[in-house]
């Protein structure tokens, strides 16, 4: 359906679909079209742009950092 979006846009099929259950793997790619965002080709880059100016602006980032060192010593995920 994701291929042929705008024949399925405002179809009776999508909307019982998403009712249903969008699957994990493409529910990102879903919302995006249902809320007609093209985050990429608009913003490309900004993300990290916004990341490095965190990084230099942020007063607290070195707090971050220590309190999940301290915290999350063994997770896995940090």
């Amino acid at each position: 359906m994701l291929k042929r979006w705008d024949h399925y846009l405002l179809s009776e099929k999508l909307r019982c679909r998403v009712y249903k259950v969008v699957p994990p793997q493409v529910r990102g790619q879903v919302w995006l079209q249902l809320l007609n965002v093209q985050v990429k080709a608009r913003n490309a880059g900004k993300y990290q742009e916004m990341k490095e100016a965190a990084l230099v602006s942020s007063q607290d980032i070195m707090q971050i950092d220590l309190d999940v060192n301290r915290t999350f010593r063994s997770h896995t995920m940090f």
